[in-house]
């Protein structure tokens, strides 16, 4: 009991690590994006955003949006069972998206296998 009350009435080891003036992380995430030339609020940027609620979880857990190209959107998939996973409803997550965002204009979706980052 005694090593629990000289624990309590130590400083806070961790206390150095808290910033004196916090920043709000949509500040900083805005910032980012506005010195990376990044706009939040383009199409690709939602698609992007959105990926996880356009195809799920489990398949937003092994693809992701690379690039996107005269209507063809590049996807970085982390192996060739996941790849052919998402091509049984590829039809469907063009629909979605072009109704989702239709400046994107997706008409082929193009996988390729790569290890995940």
């Amino acid at each position: 009991m005694g090593d629990l009350l000289k624990m309590k009435s130590k400083k806070d080891p961790y206390k150095r690590f808290e910033p004196k003036n916090p920043v709000s992380s949509v500040f900083f995430l805005e910032n980012t994006c506005k010195k990376l030339k990044i706009n939040l609020k383009s199409p690709y940027a939602g698609l992007i955003l959105d990926w996880e609620t356009i195809v799920g979880k489990t398949l937003a857990a092994h693809t992701k949006v690379a690039s996107l190209d005269k209507g063809i959107l590049l996807l970085k998939c982390d192996h060739s069972s996941w790849a052919a996973t998402f091509r049984f409803q590829e039809k469907d997550f063009i629909k979605m998206i072009n109704r989702i965002y239709p400046e994107l204009r997706i008409r082929k979706i193009s996988l390729k296998i790569a290890e995940s980052d």
